[in-house]
Parts: structure tokens; C-alpha cells; sequence
């Protein structure tokens, strides 16, 4: 027994070493078919190391069709947000070149992937735990994220949220599943919301947080029915009570999510912006953040407010000091409460953005650390 968790244990660590250094060295891993291959090899060698058999639930089928049926459901949610957001054609357009250079590998990766997590597995340990988890997500880096997008703030926050963290918890959900289920749910799950985007020619043009949102919420959700529908509690009370419970405190934490997706996207009623300048210092000092009312023609401006306004392509957050009407048209004169001077010109209404309602104090700090970080190197 001992022999065989030192097994595992060694197997982990070795493709974890091997993921980590492929991912920060250059041309080691460049191609996903090299990917492919690499992770066959593996898994070749990990089903002939790795003897035995882990246990499933009885629910296995039951689990697998539900897995089906979320999969094509996240689908349907992430179109259906494409008919508010509008489309845009597909990166890749589905050919026979598509099949061999896309489509195989991402397969044949996804396939490997769960083969090796599921030996990993057998070994019952949160050590074993996490080095797979580790694994899961070193590999999706490797197929999904571009390295050299680090070296600016943006290409950061891409890789971090988009691909780290929404690897992170799908990665968490693939264990849970692919240990108490089995691999066959988890990689037909991974095929379909995987493979849609070399197939169907276009996709939703979603605001990058709002994407990254959709791919960090879902496995959670999944992780919630699936618990509740085939967890084993013994009394029949306890289950309503502890689901009464889960669902206050899931759908709670849900809510809240989406409201700061919908905050964070500005795409809604109301918004949030960072203050990255010292231009209204001691009404609303930088590194502070404020919650803006989206402005509509209807609405009525006066001297005094402060406005969000785009000016070169940037969101300015100053006060209005004169509104005048010449030609039937409205110009709106602004200034920073710490500026001395007007600012130049004057904006019109289509240049308004929204009304500030709300300052949260040092909220935006660590996202200006970052970029002046970023920027000195």
C-alpha cells in the first residue's frame, strides 16, 4: 500500500515539475498536438503504474446525463447573453483543418487529462488532492494561456482571472466529480464546453469580465446540485434543514457575485470605477472607487455633480461647474476640485458617461499598485 501511494505521490510531482517548467520555458510545450502527445505518454504510463480501482457513487448514470444536460445548458446561458451583447465571428472557422490542428488535441488532451486525474485519485490523500488539482491547472495554462501577455497589467488580469482562476474552479469541480463519479461525466462535460468554439461560427461578444464570471460561477452551481441531488445525509430533516441553509447562503453569495459582475461590466444601470488620479482629492482621493448611475439624455444634469465623462478614450470623473444651451445644444463645462484650472473645452451629452452616487474609499488601491507596477518595469 505504501509502495503504491509513494508511486502516485512521485507521478504527481514529476508531471507537476514538468507542467511548471513547460510553462515558463519557451518551445518545450509550444503546440497543443505536442501537448496531446506529451499527456498520451503520461497517461500511458500512468495506467500501467497506477494498479486498482476506486469506488464510484451509484448515481453514476444519473450524474452522467446531469452533466450532459448542464453542459448544453451552459451553452444556451452563454448564447442567450450574446442576444443582449450582440456577436462576433469565431477566432477559428471550422474546416478538415480545424478537425486535425483544434478539435484532436483539445480532445485528446481533455481525455488524457481525466485519465490521469482519475489514477491521481486513487490515492485518497489531500496531498494527492492538490498536487492534481495543480496539474489540472499548470495544464489548461499551458493549452489556454499565453505567457508572454504577462509582461502588462492587462495580459496579467486576463491570464489571472480568465484562465487561473476560472481554471481553479473548474478544476476544484472535476475532482469532486471525477472522485465520487468518475471520469466519463467530466470529460464529456469538458468536450462540449470546450469544442463549441471551433464549431459553431460565432460566439458572444461579452464583456471579458462578464465571461470570466460565467466560467468562475458555473462549476460552483454544478457543485451545488450535484451535491444536494446525491449527497447521502441519514435523516430526512437534516437534509431540508441543511439544504434550507446551503440554498440561502449559495444564492446569497450568487447575487452578490452578479451584482459586482454587473457593477464591474458598467454595461447595466449603475457602475464602478477606480480613481486613478489626484484631480478631485478630498471629495474622492485616488485609489478610491466609485459606484456611477449610467446618464441617459432624458436625465437632468446640474451645476455640481460630479460626472463620469469619456474624453480620448478615457473616463474622467470631475465636477460640473456650467451647463450652457447654444443651437439647441447642451455643453457642460467641468474642472477637478484640486485642479486650478477648467479643463479645456467643453463636453457635450453623448460624451457623458454616468452621475457618481457613491465613493468606496481604497477599494481600487491594489489595482493601481499593480499597473504602476507593471508600468515601472
Amino acid at each position: 500500500m505504501r509502495n503504491d501511494k509513494a508511486k502516485i505521490y512521485s507521478l504527481e510531482i514529476i508531471l507537476f515539475l514538468s507542467l511548471f517548467l513547460a510553462l515558463f520555458v519557451p518551445n518545450i510545450l509550444k503546440s497543443r498536438l505536442i501537448v496531446a502527445v506529451f499527456l498520451t505518454l503520461y497517461a500511458l504510463v500512468t495506467l500501467y503504474v497506477v494498479k486498482g480501482k476506486s469506488k464510484f457513487s451509484i448515481y453514476q448514470r444519473k450524474e452522467f446525463l446531469l452533466l450532459v444536460f448542464l453542459a448544453i445548458i451552459y451553452l444556451v446561458i452563454y448564447y442567450m447573453f450574446g442576444m443582449y451583447t450582440g456577436f462576433k465571428p469565431s477566432v477559428v472557422k471550422f474546416s478538415l483543418n480545424t478537425i486535425f490542428k483544434y478539435i484532436m488535441p483539445v480532445v485528446i488532451i481533455i481525455v488524457t487529462t481525466e485519465i490521469i486525474r482519475s489514477r491521481f485519485l486513487i490515492e485518497k490523500s489531500k496531498l494527492s488532492f492538490f498536487l492534481t488539482l495543480g496539474c489540472g491547472i499548470l495544464i489548461d495554462l499551458i493549452v489556454y494561456a499565453n505567457v508572454n501577455q504577462l509582461n502588462n497589467l492587462d495580459g496579467f488580469l486576463l491570464i489571472l482571472g480568465y484562465v487561473f482562476f476560472a481554471s481553479c474552479a473548474s478544476n476544484l469541480l472535476y475532482n469532486y466529480l471525477s472522485k465520487r463519479f468518475g471520469m466519463n461525466s467530466v470529460i464529456v462535460y469538458k468536450i462540449i464546453t470546450n469544442i463549441y468554439i471551433y464549431i459553431i461560427p460565432v460566439v458572444p461578444d461579452l464583456y471579458l469580465f462578464f465571461n470570466t464570471f460565467i466560467r468562475l460561477i458555473y462549476p460552483y452551481v454544478i457543485y451545488i446540485i450535484v451535491d444536494n441531488l446525491f449527497s447521502k445525509v441519514r435523516k430526512e430533516n437534516a437534509i431540508i434543514v441543511n439544504n434550507k441553509k446551503s440554498t440561502i447562503i449559495n444564492g446569497s453569495l450568487i447575487v452578490v457575485m452578479i451584482l459586482i459582475v454587473m457593477l464591474v461590466s458598467c454595461r447595466f444601470m449603475y457602475g464602478i470605477l477606480v480613481i486613478g488620479s489626484k484631480s478631485m482629492t478630498g471629495v474622492i482621493n485616488k485609489g478610491d472607487a466609485i459606484i456611477f448611475k449610467q446618464y441617459r439624455d432624458k436625465d437632468n444634469l446640474k451645476v455640481g455633480d460630479v460626472v463620469v465623462f469619456q474624453k480620448d478614450d478615457v473616463k474622467i470623473v470631475h465636477r460640473l461647474i456650467e451647463i450652457k444651451k447654444i443651437n439647441n445644444e447642451f455643453r457642460f463645462y467641468t474642472k477637478g476640485d484640486k485642479n486650478k484650472e477648467v479643463d479645456e473645452g467643453f463636453i457635450k451629452q453623448h460624451d457623458i458617461v454616468g452621475v457618481a452616487k457613491l465613493r468606496i474609499k481604497y477599494i481600487g488601491l491594489p489595482t493601481l499598485y499593480l499597473r504602476e507596477l507593471f508600468e515601472r518595469e
